[in-house]
């Protein structure tokens, strides 16, 4: 999971797409893994200092896709 992770979080555009501008269009199309993603970013960028997150919610979602 950090291998994949790791390349989407240093993503510029991506990134700020979901630190910016997703909550504002988030009614628009909010889904599950999106907001999975998003909350997972805003708390690795609050631990950056050292603190590690766990993806744990954004597995569970995509795992409920994959089935």
């Amino acid at each position: 999971m950090n291998s994949i992770l790791q390349p989407l979080f240093a993503t510029a555009p991506l990134t700020h797409y979901f630190l910016k501008e997703f909550q504002s269009e988030k009614s628009l199309r909010s889904t599950k893994i999106a907001d999975s993603y998003a909350e997972l970013l805003k708390e690795g960028r609050a631990a950056r200092s050292g603190g590690a997150v766990r993806p744990t919610d954004l597995k569970n979602s995509l795992s409920r896709v994959s089935r």
